[in-house]
């Protein structure tokens, strides 16, 4: 979507020097836009500054000056805002006033004032007579200076002098002294009073008298003229600051109110007249008591005219028509609507509305009665347009609907409208007539059209037209359904399905019917009726005789018949039956039987169980012949079997025989040797036989030595542990078959399999040693020999055999002196081996790595000894004082472990773990978390002689590491400057007092390589005062209170109130308090 401003620009007068912000708002955020005055493009600098944040677009403009007055443009692609701004020049004052002089007759005065602006022309004026430079008066003007130098004095120069700019003026007064002559001293007592008295009225402090309690106007009011709805501002100076004045206009003393509004700022007073009217035209005084002041204010009334004009509209009966008119000025007089020349007045049917320039009038449910000429008018300005009013459109009640029809028929299309009327028929873009083909009728309101003999090319849209309205609908044609494939004859015999055919000149048709004689069916389980494309079937489900007839399918005209002849299905006979058979378990039988219709179907079934085909069962079936083959015989299948043809059954007896079982596999000779386990097996030809195992004509048992297992047809005798007495012959026995093998065991020679080792212990400590043999020996062959001693089993060496043919030797609470060699002997087998005492000493297995952790992260060091002892762990040779908590030390066994939850910077150094004259050291490093700033500096405002404190939190504690900056530039404690930390060295503060306006900077806080800044802004007092003291009258012993409103709040420490001079202070007599920006 374009961009569009939502909130344009807005015109502005302000006074030069002052700042200006132009703001206006647009439909998207982030548009770039161009700020332009006239035609040059501005750019951002100390005159211009230019904001944008979202939506909003802001130019600031500073130092207003009077050629800052133009027209400001702000546009972003196509779209553009502009506003007027207009600078008013400030007037011109004087900076300084000039001073009241006295002077000595004969001698020269000089009189100076400045101007707040340089090369502005100026007259001077003694009393109201015009001077110019001559030889007694020289006018100086250099830059904003201005003097007048009069020479040669005489008495008669003492006067005022003014000094005018036009805008503002400043008078003083001139006092020459006249030299005294001694005349008076033969005049009397009373003459030398009035000598005296004149010379105190020509005197310097007579004129200081007067100027000290009369006020008067430094500058007077000027004529104004304003046009109507505008601001006045009357405007003059006095000569004492916060003197009383009374604005009046005519014998109306004026107040601030909603119109007039008073101020006075130091010496300057002014009225300020606000949405200025014709009736606002007169004169306006301003009175001091001692001197009046006076304006002739003219108000111009402004013409209004019509910017944009009224549009004619032509609406339908009951509808709302609205008219608009654009004003040059808002608040516009004499304001007239009217319809045919008639007034209108603002009611529920007449709705007169003005906002802002826009006038409008809406008319509620027009009737053709009111088509007319509306008119406004306003003042001699006049704009018309007419209202054409018509009646209600007519619309459709009830819609054409879309139809099909079958070609060759008719159809008919109808709708229902509002009121009745005149209507046209079209198909397509063809206009349709009354005729042969179409009928059209209505009835009421209700219109109808008949379309007669349909074709295909009839198809397609028909249209209904009132005039004001359209209703369609879409006509679909179908060809007439023909069969280009009739039906066929069919013989079937009782019980089949008889299928049935034909084909159609389309797909898709669903009214084709299925007769039956002269019954129609229906599609159900019995009556099966498909369609496939074309092709239309009809299935029969299993016939009889009764359904013989004629069969018929018909579709619209079109009909196709054929018969159905339904014959009677012959019976099957039994011509041979099968006999009663006697087989063997395990054999194959063959049932056979013969009937009498080789198509019959039959089926077979043993104890009233049908027989299906499969592994054990195989159905055959050759012509009339019929085969049931039994496979692998077992006893189960014994019973009756039967053969039905449906027509007739007949049965047999099958009987099954056990097969006595025999052995399959016989048993095997073995050999083996003495120790190990052998197994004997055999199969049998039944599973399940119960058999009996037997050595020479002994029954064995089950137990450790032997293990009788079958599965299936396998038989098993498992013997463990074979001795030379289990040799001989081995029979297993099946009752009526039995099988016999032999068993011999060889005796093994025995061997060390796995001999003595070396053992190294240490004095105190046990000694075992062990030797395994492959066979097992009888005692008295085992011996065990300690450096040529033969040893016996004792207390302190303890001789043992465990399983698996392993001898031992245990030697306790060793000796320095028992080491030697030790013999193991087992008749003709020897293993030698040495034993080694030795005293304890302390190794270290695993020595500990150097460390390089992070600060605020686990470090671990683990130490391992040669044996379980006693650790200490100390840090650059000083003992480590753990805590349980951070610090954990930790003994297990040999392992010794020191543990740090969290290392901080203080944890550097070497670490070193001892223990019985060992020591193993490592370094840990802890690499330094940066430090980082949690709460920044806030960019801080105060006031002329205020404080500002800045503060700021780091993430862990840092004292050393940190300063503050002011502009770059190192910050030390001085008395006003104060610097503290607190929480550890988390939290700084910098506190700076006795700011100045001049004090504006930057303050930056450093922790380590983290930084944050913010700005000081010192600013001056804007104060104003709103409201100032009145005068008070009271008796002796009442209260009196005195208010003062300034234009923003002041500390109430800087406030100071003085009665004749002398400074107050709270206490019995005085009470001083503050209310928000009031003083009390």
């Amino acid at each position: 979507l374009p961009v569009i401003f939502k909130q344009d620009l807005q015109s502005q007068e302000v006074e030069e020097g002052d700042i200006v912000t132009l703001h206006c708002e647009l439909s998207k955020p982030g548009v770039p836009v161009e700020w332009r005055k006239g035609s040059q493009v501005l750019k951002s600098g100390e005159k211009y500054q230019m904001k944008q944040k979202d939506c909003s677009v802001e130019l600031q403009i500073c130092d207003l000056k009077p050629e800052d007055t133009g027209s400001y443009h702000c546009r972003t692609g196509d779209t553009e805002s502009s506003a007027c701004l207009k600078v008013n020049a400030l007037p011109v004052i004087f900076t300084k006033e000039l001073q009241s002089q006295e002077a000595e007759e004969g001698g020269s005065v000089t009189l100076h004032c400045e101007l707040s602006k340089p090369g502005v022309p100026m007259e001077w004026r003694k009393g109201e007579v015009g001077l110019c430079p001559c030889t007694k008066y020289e006018i100086i003007q250099e830059g904003h200076s201005a003097r007048l130098v009069i020479q040669n004095l005489d008495p008669e120069d003492s006067g005022s002098y003014t000094c005018d700019s036009g805008d503002r003026k400043t008078t003083a007064q001139l006092a020459v002294k006249g030299r005294l002559r001694k005349k008076y001293s033969v005049l009397g007592v009373g003459h030398k009073f009035a000598l005296k008295t004149f010379h105190y009225l020509t005197s310097p402090n007579f004129y200081r008298s007067y100027l000290a309690l009369s006020v008067y106007f430094k500058t007077r009011l000027q004529n104004l003229k304003w046009d109507a709805g505008e601001i006045a501002i009357l405007r003059c100076e006095i000569t004492k600051p916060g003197a009383s004045v009374v604005w009046s206009r005519g014998d109306r003393v004026l107040e601030s109110n909603n119109k007039y509004q008073l101020k006075q700022e130091g010496a300057i007073v002014k009225l300020i007249i606000y949405s200025l009217q014709g009736a606002d035209s007169g004169e306006y005084i301003c009175d001091t008591g001692y001197q009046k002041t006076s304006s002739m204010l003219t108000v111009q009334e402004l013409e209004v005219t019509i910017v944009k004009v009224l549009n004619s509209c032509s609406v339908h009966e009951g509808e709302d028509v609205h008219f608009e008119c654009h004003l040059s000025h808002e608040d516009a007089k004499e304001v007239q609507w009217k319809l045919a020349d008639v007034p209108l007045q603002n009611n529920k049917m007449n709705l007169i509305r003005a906002q802002g320039k826009v006038h409008s009038l809406t008319l509620r449910g027009v009737t053709q009665a009111d088509s007319g000429t509306v008119t406004f008018t306003v003042g001699h300005h006049t704009s018309t347009a007419s209202l054409t009013v018509r009646g209600a459109p007519v619309v459709f009640k009830k819609e054409l609907e879309s139809q099909e029809a079958v070609e060759g028929g008719s159809v008919s299309l109808t709708c229902e409208i509002s009121a009745e009327g005149k209507v046209t028929w079209r198909r397509g873009s063809v206009l349709l007539t009354q005729g042969e083909k179409y009928s059209m009728e209505h009835t009421g309101s209700t219109y109808i059209l008949m379309v007669h003999k349909l074709k295909v090319e009839d198809a397609g849209e028909y249209t209904c037209d009132t005039g004001d309205k359209q209703s369609t609908a879409t006509l679909t044609v179908k060809e007439s359904v023909r069969i280009t494939r009739e039906l066929q004859d069919i013989t079937v015999t009782t019980g089949q399905d008889a299928v049935f055919a034909c084909e159609l000149s389309q797909e898709g048709v669903t009214n084709g019917e299925w007769w039956l004689g002269d019954n129609l069916l229906q599609n159900n389980d019995l009556n099966q009726m498909t369609c496939q494309g074309r092709v239309h079937r009809l299935t029969l489900q299993m016939v009889t005789t009764d359904e013989s007839g004629d069969v018929a399918f018909v579709v619209g005209e079109e009909k196709t018949v054929a018969c159905l002849l339904v014959e009677e299905k012959p019976k099957a006979l039994i011509l041979e039956k099968p006999h009663d058979t006697v087989a063997l378990e395990g054999e194959t039988v063959t049932l056979s039987c013969t009937v009498s219709d080789p198509t019959a179907t039959v089926t077979w079934s043993r104890n009233d169980v049908a027989i299906k085909a499969g592994l054990k069962y195989d159905l055959r079936k050759d012509g009339a012949l019929l085969q049931l083959r039994i496979h692998n015989l077992e006893m189960e299948d014994s019973g009756t079997y039967c053969c039905d043809t449906r027509d007739a059954q007949c049965t047999v007896t099958l009987i099954v025989e056990g097969a006595p079982a025999f052995f399959q596999k016989e048993l095997k000779n073995q050999e083996a040797q003495e120790g190990d386990d052998i197994t004997l097996h055999c199969e049998l030809s039944k599973a399940g036989a119960h058999v009996e195992w037997r050595k020479g004509g002994v029954v064995l048992q089950a137990g450790k030595k032997y293990e009788m297992r079958q599965e299936g047809c396998i038989q098993e005798l498992h013997i463990r542990n074979l001795e030379p007495e289990d040799n001989g012959y081995y029979t297993c026995d099946a009752g009526d078959q039995l099988t016999t093998a032999s068993v011999a065991v060889q005796e093994a020679e025995v061997l060390i399999v796995c001999g003595l080792k070396s053992t190294n212990v240490f004095v105190g400590e046990w000694a075992t040693f062990s030797c395994q043999l492959s066979h097992s020996v009888t005692p008295g062959e085992v011996q065990w020999w300690l450096d040529g001693y033969l040893l016996q089993d004792s207390p302190s060496s303890e001789i043992g055999l465990s399983q698996g043919h392993v001898h031992t030797l245990t030697l306790k609470d060793m000796a320095p002196d028992t080491s030697g060699t030790v013999m193991f002997k087992a008749s003709s087998l020897v293993s030698y081996t040495k034993l080694f005492v030795k005293y304890p000493t302390v190794e270290v297995v695993s020595e500990m790595q150097d460390l390089r952790v992070a600060e605020d992260q686990p470090a671990e060091f683990i130490c391992q000894y040669s044996r379980p002892v006693q650790a200490q762990w100390k840090r650059n040779g000083r003992p480590l004082q753990p805590d349980g908590r951070r610090v954990v030390v930790e003994q297990d066994w040999t392992v010794a472990r020191l543990y740090i939850s969290h290392v901080s910077t203080e944890d550097r150094g070497k670490y070193s773990c001892e223990a019985e004259g060992t020591c193993v050291v490592a370094l840990l490093e802890v690499e330094v978390k940066p430090i980082e700033i949690l709460q920044g500096l806030e960019n801080m405002d105060t006031i002329d002689g205020g404080e500002a404190l800045f503060e700021c939190s780091i993430s862990r504690c840092e004292i050393k590491d940190c300063r503050w900056l002011i502009d770059g530039k190192p910050v030390k404690d001085s008395p006003n400057t104060e610097i503290v930390s607190f929480e550890s060295g988390r939290r700084h503060l910098l506190l700076l007092k006795d700011l100045h306006v001049g004090d504006n900077c930057k303050v930056t806080f450093q922790a380590g390589t983290a930084a944050t800044s913010a700005m000081l802004n010192v600013k001056g007092w804007q104060l104003d005062v709103v409201s100032g003291l009145e005068d008070k009258v009271a008796v002796v012993g009442e209260k009196v209170e005195f208010s003062c409103m300034l234009t923003e709040p002041v500390p109430e420490a800087e406030v100071v109130w003085y009665s004749n001079g002398a400074e107050l202070k709270n206490d019995d007599t005085w009470a001083m308090r503050a209310d928000g920006c009031s003083y009390h």
